[in-house]
């Protein structure tokens, strides 16, 4: 809603501020690009572990203490 009613040489002033603003405080605002998180739909509890994410062999502890 705010860009629609700034002028165009108000919105260049706005882009080079949030240029140099903390990262926290664009997001804040809603001005950050959308991240893809489309992931979060690749994998679902109770699925089966994929083979190429499964665990490695487990080391022992150095000393054999554990």
């Amino acid at each position: 809603m705010i860009l629609a009613v700034l002028t165009r040489e108000q919105t260049e002033r706005m882009e080079k501020i949030l240029a140099g603003a903390p990262k926290y405080l664009v997001q804040r605002l809603g001005l950050a690009e959308k991240r893809d998180d489309s992931w979060r739909d690749s994998w679902k509890p109770g699925d089966p572990i994929p083979d190429g994410f499964k665990n490695a062999p487990r080391k022992p502890f150095p000393g054999g203490v554990f």
